[in-house]
């Protein structure tokens, strides 16, 4: 049982660890103002990303084509843009 206990423990530090937590901007949340990028809203100019620091290149594309694609992004692009979809 403690064997379990230990790996347990060890693999939720080696997570803790490794965890890289990063923020995906996109080019239409920004505007120009005296020559500096402004966010459009403080509350969404970036979502969040937590990956982990081993994983390949790949992995981080997928997660970021994953986020872009999400129904999260779309619900709030809707909500910013205040689109409404025949859906709904």
């Amino acid at each position: 049982m403690t064997d379990n206990f230990f790996f347990y423990y060890r693999e939720a530090y080696e997570l803790e660890l490794n965890k890289v937590n990063l923020r995906v901007h996109f080019s239409d949340w920004f505007y120009v103002s005296q020559g500096a990028l402004q966010p459009r809203d403080y509350q969404s100019s970036c979502l969040p990303l937590t990956l982990d620091r081993r994983q390949t290149l790949a992995d981080l594309r997928f997660a970021v084509m994953e986020v872009i694609t999400g129904g999260c992004v779309l619900q709030q692009v809707r909500e910013l843009y205040g689109i409404v979809t025949c859906n709904e």
